[in-house]
């Protein structure tokens, strides 16, 4: 069995990353509560205002008690302000890469030519040929996908985009190691 995420760095181990610490269980579950608010989310222009306290009722679910929780949310409302996050959030943005006709944006499982959002949706694959991915031949691929959006025209899933979340520091001085780093995840995704 392979999780996507087991695949991040390739062959390289940063022993940082490995040990438990108490600033490693904090980061880990900081990044929990993220992924817990980003779930909350479809569309961001479709108007549907997700309340602090609706945030705050879900946080306690992933992390009872985290004194992270606000935060967590004040992270996330900043981030919510970021205008390529705001764009890649949108039906419009799906609009703009997917060019469909009379593209129904709900969701609404009878509607031919719809987009679907997903957040946190398992998958598991047995993969036969993984000459993409550093795993063995017939390895079970398990994972959470953060935010799946599949694309259907005339009833069929003629596009899917896969956004898998991370809340490191990145920056220009560390980006293209970053990317690196988590691209056989992406790649076995």
């Amino acid at each position: 069995r392979v999780r996507p995420s087991m695949l991040e760095g390739g062959n390289r181990v940063r022993l940082a990353e490995t040990l438990t610490s108490p600033g490693r269980d904090l980061a880990l579950e900081f990044g929990a509560l993220m992924h817990r608010c980003f779930e909350q989310v479809e569309w961001l222009d479709e108007g549907k205002q997700i309340t602090d306290v609706a945030l705050i009722d879900e946080l306690l679910k992933t992390s009872p008690g985290s004194n992270q929780i606000n935060a967590a949310i004040r992270r996330f409302r900043e981030l919510l302000e970021n205008e390529n996050l705001k764009k890649l959030l949108s039906t419009d943005s799906v609009r703009e890469h997917h060019v469909v006709p009379d593209l129904d944006t709900t969701g609404d499982p009878a509607s031919p030519n719809r987009i679907e959002v997903h957040t946190e949706k398992r998958l598991a694959v047995l993969m036969d040929d993984l000459e993409h991915v550093d795993a063995d031949a017939g390895s079970l691929i398990e994972g959470v996908v953060d935010r799946l959006v599949l694309v259907y025209e005339e009833g069929c899933v003629t596009a899917a985009e896969i956004i898998d979340l991370k809340v490191d520091q990145i920056d220009d001085s560390n980006l293209t190691e970053r990317i690196e780093h988590y691209r056989p995840q992406l790649v076995a995704y």
